[in-house]
């Protein structure tokens, strides 16, 4: 009997785990709905495929990548076209340098250079650890608050929905994207990613992990990228 009793209780505590289980699945994947439609919302009529669409803003922001993958060379081709079509003065590029030896910024200066983008046209942010990090330094490190974004498309939706939050005029460049086969691990991340910056935008309010002196994006700059930080 009294074996009995434990198997009922047992099972009993099992259903209710299982009941909260799948609640907290129901749960996550509302906020996942939710985040992805209000960031795809944001980015509506600001996303060009063709740079001969896009208008000419004065800095066009390039979000970092891997060096050398494919998400990165797509972006450099597309923010090098941005450039040599006129449709923006300077490139800032940003990306994590959070340790010695992993460089985005510098890897995508260089490899902007190899495309005819002279580096004078080239301004570093080395503190790009995150999309928010890069889109909001962008305003408040270096003076843009209104500015052309590059990458590709799931990541612009993302980052002008970052930018309207915190009160920057962002319109995007798409740079080629990856095939499903390809693509597919990334666009997982993605769906988080989109919870992630809906809760930094609008419940933690979150602000760069790094923000610094102030540099002004000109033809007057003394330094586009710091010499002696990163590779060069």
């Amino acid at each position: 009997m009294r074996i009995t009793r434990m198997f009922y209780r047992y099972r009993r505590t099992l259903r209710h785990l299982f009941l909260l289980g799948l609640l907290l699945a129901v749960l996550l994947a509302g906020l996942v709905f939710y985040a992805s439609q209000h960031v795809t919302a944001a980015s509506k009529a600001r996303l060009f495929n063709d740079v001969s669409a896009i208008p000419a803003r004065k800095v066009a922001l390039v979000l970092g990548a891997k060096p050398g993958n494919r998400y990165f060379t797509r972006r450099i081709d597309a923010a090098a076209a941005l450039w040599h079509e006129g449709k923006a003065s300077w490139l800032l590029v940003s990306g994590d340098n959070r340790h010695k030896d992993y460089n985005e910024p510098a890897a995508m200066r260089q490899a902007l250079m190899r495309k005819g983008v002279p580096s004078s046209a080239i301004f570093c942010d080395y503190a790009g650890f995150t999309t928010l990090d890069s889109v909001v330094r962008a305003r408040d490190v270096f003076g843009e608050d209104r500015i052309i974004i590059v990458s590709q498309a799931f990541h612009n939706q993302r980052a002008i929905y970052l930018a309207q939050h915190y009160g920057i005029d962002a319109i995007a460049l798409n740079a080629e994207d990856l095939d499903f086969q390809h693509g597919k691990y990334t666009q997982f991340r993605e769906r988080f990613a989109r919870v992630r910056a809906l809760l930094d935008a609008t419940l933690l309010r979150r602000t760069p992990h790094f923000l610094g002196d102030k540099v002004v994006i000109d033809a007057h700059a003394q330094h586009g990228c710091p010499a002696g930080t990163g590779n060069e």
